[in-house]
C-alpha cells in the first residue's frame, strides 16, 4: 500500500483526528442522508413514476440506468478534473443546486423523457458533485480514525433510508405528484448549507511544498505570465494555409487568436494529464473495479426493485415504507459495524465485504418463498443487516490498496464502472420482470452478481503476492 509522505506537523495533525474534521463528518452525514438516502429510496419514486405515466417496467428502468451513467461519469469528471481546478466547497455547492433543481423541475413532467432529463441527468450530476468530493475531504482530515469517520458519515445514508421512504410516501399521499416533488426539492436544498461548511486544507497542512498549488482550489496550472501569450510573427506562421488565414489581420488580432488556441490546447492537455490511466496496469486496481462493478449490481441496484417486489407480494404502500424503515435502522448498524471492526482490527476489510456479499447473494436466491409481510420482514432484516458494508468499506478499501494520493482518480474510475453497471443492468432487470411476470429471476441475477463479486475480492491477496513476485523478478533482472 502506498503511503502519503507527511511533514511532522501534518502527521501530528492527522494522528489527532479531531477538530474541524468532525464538522466535515457532520456535514457529510447530512449530505449523505439526503442525497444518497434519496438514491437508496428511489424505489418509492420508481413506483410513483410507473403510476403517473403508465409505462412498462423496462421503459421506466431507463430512468435509473441513465441516472447511474450520469452519476458515474460526473463522479469521474469531479474527482479526476474538477477537483483539481475548483474548490471542493464550490463543487459541492454546484452539486447541491443541481440536485434540488432536478427534483423541483420534475413536478412539471408530462412524460418519461422529461423525467429522464430532470431525475437522471440533473440529479445524477448533482449527486456525484456532492458525494465523491466529501469522501475525499474526509480522507484528508483523518488518518488513524479514517474508517470510523467514513463509517459515521456514510451512516447518514441509513438515516436517510429510514426517514425518506415514509416521508416520500406521505408527501405523495397528502400533496399529490407535483406538491410532493416541490416539497422534496425544498428538503434537498439543505445540502447547500452542508456544502458551505466544507473547508479545504491548505498545501502546508497536506505536507506539500509552499510553491505547490492548493490541491483543492487551483486552476490546474500556474497562472500564465504575460510572456506566455506573446507570440512572434514567426511563431504565428506555420503552414501556407495558416499564413493565408492571418492575411489582413492586425498584429493584435493575430495575438488574440493564437492566445485563444494556446489556452484551449493547455486546457485540453491539463485535463488529459489529470487522467491517470496507468492505474489500469495495476492488477489490484483491476480487482477493485471487478468487485465494485458486480457488487454495485447486486447490493445497490436491488434497492430500486424491493418496493416493487413488496407490491408483487401484496403489501400496502405503508407496509412497504415500514419495511424500508426497518431496513434503514439495520443499515445504520451495518454501516457503523465495519468501522468498529476495522478500528479494532478483528478482521480484514476485504473479508468483511466478501462475507456480506455471500450472505445477501444467497438470500436473493430464495425470493420466490417470501410470500407475505412476515417473510418479507425477515428478508429485509437480513438484507438491511449487511447491505451497509458496501458503502462503508469501499472507500476505505480503495485507500488501503491504492493509497490516498491516488484515491480521487481511482474512486472516479470506480464510479464510472459502477455507472456502466447500472446503465447495462437496470433495463435488463426490468426486462426480466416483463418477460416472466415476477421479480424472481431479477433477484436471482442480483444474487449471482454478489457471489461473483465476493469471489473477485478474495483474489486480492493472490494478486498482491503475484505483483510482489513480479517486482522481485524485475529488480533481480535490473541488478
Amino acid at each position: 500500500m502506498s503511503k502519503q509522505r507527511r511533514t511532522p506537523e501534518v502527521k501530528d495533525r492527522m494522528e489527532m483526528d479531531g477538530g474541524y474534521g468532525w464538522v466535515i463528518v457532520a456535514a457529510c452525514f447530512v449530505n449523505n442522508m439526503l442525497v444518497i438516502g434519496l438514491i437508496k429510496s428511489y424505489g418509492i419514486l420508481f413506483v410513483q413514476f410507473l403510476k403517473r405515466f403508465q409505462a412498462s417496467t423496462s421503459v421506466t428502468s431507463v430512468i435509473l440506468g441513465i441516472k447511474a451513467v450520469a452519476f458515474s461519469f460526473s463522479a469521474m469528471l469531479a474527482l479526476n478534473i474538477l477537483i483539481t481546478r475548483i474548490s471542493i466547497r464550490k463543487l459541492s455547492l454546484v452539486g447541491s443546486a443541481l440536485t434540488s433543481a432536478g427534483i423541483l423541475l420534475s413536478m412539471f413532467a408530462e412524460n418519461v423523457a422529461f423525467i429522464i432529463f430532470t431525475q437522471s441527468i440533473l440529479t445524477g450530476l448533482g449527486n456525484a458533485f456532492v458525494y465523491g468530493p466529501g469522501i475525499y475531504l474526509l480522507g484528508q482530515y483523518f488518518d488513524k480514525k479514517r474508517p470510523l469517520a467514513i463509517a459515521v458519515a456514510n451512516s447518514g445514508i441509513s438515516v436517510g433510508l429510514m426517514v425518506l421512504p415514509t416521508l416520500i410516501t406521505y408527501l405523495f399521499d397528502e400533496f399529490g405528484f407535483q406538491g410532493a416533488l416541490m416539497l422534496l426539492g425544498g428538503v434537498m436544498m439543505q445540502t447547500v448549507v452542508c456544502a458551505a461548511l466544507f473547508r479545504p486544507l491548505q498545501p502546508k497542512e497536506l505536507g506539500l511544498p509552499r510553491s505547490s498549488p492548493d490541491p483543492d482550489d487551483i486552476s490546474g496550472s500556474p497562472a500564465p505570465s504575460p510572456a506566455t501569450y506573446v507570440n512572434t510573427d514567426k511563431e504565428l506562421e506555420g503552414s501556407n494555409e495558416e499564413k493565408t488565414s492571418f492575411i489582413g489581420m492586425s498584429r493584435g488580432d493575430k495575438m488574440q487568436i493564437a492566445s485563444a488556441d494556446n489556452s484551449c490546447c493547455r486546457a485540453v492537455r491539463g485535463c488529459m494529464a489529470t487522467m491517470d490511466l496507468s492505474l489500469f496496469k495495476n492488477p489490484i486496481f483491476v480487482c477493485i473495479l471487478g468487485f465494485s462493478f458486480f457488487g454495485l449490481i447486486g447490493n445497490e441496484l436491488s434497492v430500486a426493485f424491493i418496493p416493487s417486489l413488496a407490491k408483487e407480494k401484496g403489501l400496502t404502500d405503508m407496509e412497504t415504507a415500514y419495511l424500508f424503515t426497518v431496513a434503514a435502522a439495520l443499515d445504520l448498524f451495518s454501516r457503523l459495524l465495519p468501522g468498529i471492526i476495522a478500528q479494532l482490527r478483528l478482521m480484514t476489510r476485504p473479508k468483511m465485504l466478501a462475507g456480506a456479499f455471500v450472505i445477501i447473494g444467497i438470500l436473493f436466491q430464495f425470493t420466490a418463498y417470501y410470500k407475505n409481510f412476515q417473510f418479507m420482514l425477515g428478508f429485509i432484516i437480513v438484507y438491511g443487516g449487511f447491505s451497509g458494508f458496501f458503502f462503508s468499506l469501499l472507500p476505505v478499501i480503495i485507500i488501503d490498496l491504492i493509497g490516498l494520493d491516488k484515491f480521487p482518480k481511482a474512486f472516479g474510475f470506480v464510479q464510472v464502472f459502477q455507472g456502466i453497471a447500472g446503465a447495462l443492468t437496470y433495463p435488463v432487470l426490468g426486462t426480466f420482470k416483463d418477460l416472466t411476470g415476477n421479480y424472481n429471476v431479477t433477484f436471482h441475477f442480483l444474487g449471482a452478481s454478489l457471489l461473483l463479486a465476493s469471489a473477485i475480492i478474495l483474489t486480492e491477496p493472490l494478486l498482491r503476492r503475484w505483483e510482489a513476485r513480479n517486482k522481485n523478478l524485475t529488480d533481480n533482472e535490473v541488478a
